[in-house]
């Protein structure tokens, strides 16, 4: 194992996390890896049920609601990680090692980032279709959701496996967040990664729904029915996965907003190993993961073809109370 030196006093990388796995799990221990695989199955099934159903029906396989599924992949991502991450309190010997540690987090880094920016192409999707119907529907191509894909994994990659990886300390004492990642990487790049994107995000989203409501009522007020792409029917399916998407990123703000708030307070008042947020921070990163699970409540919910497909897959009738 190696030993850092600090002054005359030896330490030895992950000392904490070898002591504690010499220890007996507690019963806050089991419970937190109850929690975990209980979302993992949730939220595997959930969004796996939606990428299932998108895939199968041809219907469904237009770029907006590929747009969607690719949201529902990132979820399914983390769900799939959230096994790791019970196997790591069950054994913390697993991520006696930097890069294994810095791993960890990588792989809640990579679905979030994948998230965030499956949320713009959403919003700039969106804002393409209502803005101008006419060139939307003439570019809306696979090459077109191609793009999409490459501008959102690419740099989930980046900034969710590579950065991380490369960008942390070689010898903490405990495999926690704010011991494995360097401060600087934390206050400088981490953080104001997000804000960066969140709030062109919200101010976009925001813009093209009240955009498409005045179009709607200019239509409606005029008495006037536009051709195709530009009619009233066709503003309000639009409005319709706006709200859908809004809802989305509520709950993905309400998700990741107290984890980065948490952390911007340890980070900026210098409280990196206070007992008290270490703990609020750990139940934030639950937060993330239930919003991970609601997600295809959500979409099932608020997209009407979606609904319908996922009632037939599951042999539910109308009258059934379910959340779909």
């Amino acid at each position: 194992m190696d030993v850092t030196e600090s002054g005359n006093v030896s330490v030895r990388c992950f000392e904490n996390d070898i002591r504690k796995s010499k220890q007996d799990l507690t019963t806050t221990d089991w419970a937190f890896v109850g929690y975990e695989l209980f979302l993992a199955i949730g939220i595997s099934f959930g969004n796996g049920l939606i990428i299932f159903t998108m895939a199968r029906v041809r219907k469904l396989r237009t770029i907006s609601n590929c747009l969607i599924m690719q949201l529902a992949i990132s979820d399914f991502v983390l769900g799939l990680t959230l096994v790791y991450q019970a196997a790591v309190i069950i054994d913390k010997t697993i991520i006696v090692g930097s890069e294994l540690c810095a791993l960890r987090y990588a792989t809640i880094f990579l679905p979030g980032s994948a998230s965030l920016l499956g949320l713009l192409a959403i919003s700039i999707d969106r804002y393409l279709a209502i803005m101008d119907p006419f060139r939307y529907h003439r570019i809306q191509t696979w090459r077109h959701f191609a793009a999409y894909a490459i501008g959102v994994w690419v740099p989930a990659v980046i900034f969710g496996i590579i950065i991380p990886m490369a960008w942390h300390n070689r010898c903490p004492i405990e495999c926690d967040l704010l011991m494995i990642f360097t401060r600087s990487y934390v206050l400088y790049f981490f953080i104001p990664s997000f804000v960066t994107i969140t709030i062109p995000l919200t101010l976009l989203y925001v813009h093209v729904l009240i955009k498409a409501k005045q179009k709607l009522r200019l239509i409606v007020d005029n008495e006037v029915v536009p051709p195709g792409k530009e009619s009233p029917t066709y503003i309000k399916g639009q409005i319709k996965i706006l709200k859908a998407g809004l809802v989305v990123i509520a709950t993905f703000y309400a998700g990741w907003l107290p984890f980065f708030v948490i952390l911007g307070i340890q980070v900026y008042s210098g409280a990196l190993q206070d007992t008290t947020l270490r703990t609020c921070r750990s139940f934030s990163m639950g937060l993330i993961a239930i919003n991970s699970m609601t997600n295809p409540l959500i979409y099932g919910y608020r997209l009407p073809d979606l609904k319908k497909e996922l009632r037939k897959l599951l042999r539910m009738s109308n009258n059934d109370v379910v959340p779909f």
